[in-house]
């Protein structure tokens, strides 16, 4: 009687682990399907959006979630990035948002010689970019300044340097 019970832990134990290890190489998958969608989305933007046909993705972050961007900052959003030099000329035809969830990842992307970092914010689906927030990179001569440009700036999203 003991070593029956004895082997139906082992077999229990070896289901259990043989579950959980397909468990976790499905939700990798599913990440990496997930990422790879975003970028694929994220390319289709910038080849119908920007000035210059010739970009390349560098970097696309981890994906992640959020219910805390409204329409009134996914506006403002558009509209930064509506003038962005990147985007001059061209006006963007932006997807409608659909439901209160967005998914989002930080994007590095080169135009020529330059590169860009923008958060691209998506639909659950990945199927349309909703808004994309821009980084811009300040130098300043002295602390005060900067301290002054910070506090009319952070709600903007902008990124300040010494």
């Amino acid at each position: 009687m003991g070593s029956l019970v004895g082997n139906l832990e082992k077999h229990s134990r070896k289901m259990i682990r043989r579950f959980l290890t397909l468990f976790l190489c499905l939700a990798l998958l599913t990440s990496c399907d997930d990422e790879s969608k975003a970028k694929k989305t994220a390319k289709q933007f910038l080849k119908e959006n920007l000035a210059e046909t010739s970009f390349n993705i560098k970097e696309v972050s981890r994906l992640d979630s959020t219910f805390v961007i409204t329409d009134s900052i996914v506006e403002i959003m558009r509209q930064n990035t509506s003038s962005q030099p990147q985007f001059t000329g061209k006006k963007i035809q932006w997807s409608k948002r659909d439901g209160s969830k967005l998914r989002y990842a930080r994007i590095i992307y080169k135009v020529y010689d330059k590169e860009f970092t923008q958060t691209f914010y998506f639909d659950d689906q990945l199927e349309h970019v909703i808004a994309v927030k821009n980084y811009a990179v300040l130098r300043f001569s002295n602390v005060s300044q900067r301290n002054s440009a910070i506090n009319q700036s952070i709600r903007l999203g902008f990124q300040c340097l010494t």
